[in-house]
């Protein structure tokens, strides 16, 4: 979605997150988003009828992985 960043800004996140990376936006001066009712967005499906739509899902176990070290390390 739109997140308002500056072309350097978005590089920086383009290059270092990574698709399934938790993102918390703070701070924003924007107007809270109404709930999504409109069916476009994978949080309005559930765990399993997302995995089952998935082409990745091959192979991967249901259960928790063993947590890595968070990669990010943002420099302010």
């Amino acid at each position: 979605g739109c997140t308002g960043m500056s072309t350097s800004n978005a590089e920086w996140f383009f290059d270092t997150v990574r698709q399934g990376d938790i993102v918390k936006v703070v701070g924003s001066a924007g107007e809270t988003m109404t709930p999504f009712d409109n069916g476009f967005g994978e949080w309005n499906l559930s765990w399993a009828k997302w995995q089952k739509g998935s082409a990745l899902n091959e192979g991967v176990p249901d259960s928790p992985q063993t947590l890595q070290a968070a990669r990010l390390r943002p420099h302010v």
